[in-house]
């Protein structure tokens, strides 16, 4: 492990400024960020390119923060002899192992996307960012747990925000809306072919991925995983409380 390399895949709305945010200067450089959407104009595409750079490395330690989750458990399973570890922190786990969209705060959108109405919805929530992105993370903090909501009052976490919305809602709104939709499809299937040791990092108040979806996603993975469950912590109180223990 100690060879591996260290790759991140930020979260939905998200990006690599996540790490700037919850690491250090110093401890940043020791970890590459996959920017996804800024590789190809699909999902599907995307990943297959991300495919291809990690199987150019000898050893990878993937970290997988929210969306980002997605990302790292399908490469983990498409390159089993390269993937060596696999830490998720609040994780998009597929929605098929179990009925837990009720319990999500994302649950409108996946049900437009489930529906072929993802268009409408995202479009909507491009033109609030353009016209009131605080008016956005508000709303998106509106059900969050205390400690997330505290985060709100430091200027890098704000930053950081502003950063993913824009990134995903402006600059990459299709990529956006594919990788929405390649969520919401039966991908558990996938869990079969991952080999590595997993490590799942999650706020026991997260709203926007319930616990119980990481619990699921524990049992499937088998004794390959194990999950420290983060008491009170949600879901960007939980990047970064982890992310530095990574």
């Amino acid at each position: 492990m100690s060879n591996a390399k260290r790759f991140y895949l930020h979260g939905l709305p998200g990006s690599p400024a996540e790490l700037d945010y919850a690491l250090p200067h110093w401890r940043k450089k020791r970890v590459v960020p996959l920017n996804r959407l800024s590789l190809h104009s699909t999902y599907e595409g995307a990943l297959k390119r991300m495919m291809d750079d990690l199987s150019e490395e000898e050893a990878v330690h993937l970290i997988g923060f929210s969306f980002g989750g997605m990302s790292a458990l399908k490469l983990a399973a498409s390159l089993p002899n390269r993937v060596k570890q696999l830490d998720l922190i609040a994780p998009a786990a597929p929605l098929n192992l179990g009925d837990f969209l009720d319990q999500m705060a994302g649950k409108p959108i996946f049900e437009a996307a489930m529906k072929g109405r993802l268009g409408a919805i995202a479009g909507g929530q491009a033109m609030m960012v353009r016209i009131s992105i605080g008016s956005v993370i508000k709303a998106m903090f509106a059900t969050a747990p205390q400690a997330d909501r505290a985060l709100l009052c430091d200027k890098a976490m704000q930053t950081m925000l502003r950063d993913g919305l824009r990134s995903c809602l402006l600059k990459h709104l299709p990529q956006y809306k594919d990788e929405l939709r390649a969520y919401v499809q039966p991908w558990a299937h996938t869990l079969d072919d991952i080999k590595c040791p997993v490590k799942i990092w999650h706020g026991t108040s997260d709203t926007w991925a319930p616990l119980g979806l990481s619990q699921a996603l524990s049992e499937a993975l088998g004794p390959l995983c194990e999950i420290e469950q983060m008491e009170s912590l949600g879901h960007y109180s939980a990047l970064k409380e982890a992310l530095p223990n990574i």
